[in-house]
């Protein structure tokens, strides 16, 4: 079996399912402009790329009258507001996955583009709160995913190499970033599963965080 030291994770998508809330976000902002963001465009053209991309684009492309800066603050704005008043859902099998590795003793981070004040709120409405060794959010990175700068500073602050780490991920923007910064990459995708196989640069493309979990258990050794 290869041997591995630590598991970085991602946030949205991967572990809780909050795609819908970003599409929303978006989407009403776009509303308040009289513009609308159809939902299979969201998830296969903005979903898992960073604020300031998607901000950018959609200013420019739906040539909103409203600066880019204002738009990211009006977006962060929103974004903060739902997660505090909204329910979060688990992805499927996320507890499981995050108490298995725990008895074990493994070292895991947190590998996100939320902002640091998104990941507190979260975190603590999902009991998740004291769960990760590091946080790396898009407030401690100059350059976000798919930059591999997130990931080089999680294995950095969790005191390994790239080759010694496993990312878990579910979006194209994440594998690139985790790829790029020399780790091992599983992706969990199930609704575009089979693109998925063929698009993603991942080392192993997976239903679920269960069967994420099965293959880590089958390939690797935490040492």
């Amino acid at each position: 079996m290869k041997q591995a030291k630590a598991l970085l994770f991602d946030l949205d998508g991967t572990l809780i399912d909050s795609e819908i809330w970003h599409y929303h976000c978006w989407n009403n902002l776009l509303g308040s402009f009289g513009k609308h963001l159809d939902h299979d465009l969201y998830m296969q053209q903005y979903s898992g790329v960073s604020l300031e991309k998607n901000a950018t684009r959609l200013v420019n492309e739906f040539s909103l009258d409203v600066s880019i800066p204002r738009f990211i603050e009006m977006r962060e704005a929103l974004m903060l507001q739902t997660f505090k008043n909204d329910s979060i859902e688990h992805m499927p099998y996320a507890s499981q996955i995050i108490e298995h590795y725990r008895r074990l003793n493994v070292p895991m981070a947190l590998i996100t583009s939320s902002s640091q004040e998104e990941v507190e709120v979260v975190l603590c409405k999902m009991g998740m709160h004291n769960v990760f060794d590091k946080i790396v959010s898009r407030t401690d990175v100059k350059n976000f995913k798919p930059h591999p700068e997130p990931y080089q500073r999680g294995v950095e602050l969790l005191g390994f190499t790239t080759h010694q780490c496993i990312a878990i991920e579910d979006a194209l923007p994440g594998i690139q970033s985790a790829k790029a910064a020399g780790l091992m990459c599983i992706a969990v995708q199930d609704k575009l599963y089979h693109e998925f196989q063929q698009a993603a640069l991942a080392d192993v493309v997976c239903h679920d965080l269960m069967e994420a979990q099965q293959f880590i258990s089958q390939h690797y050794q935490f040492v």
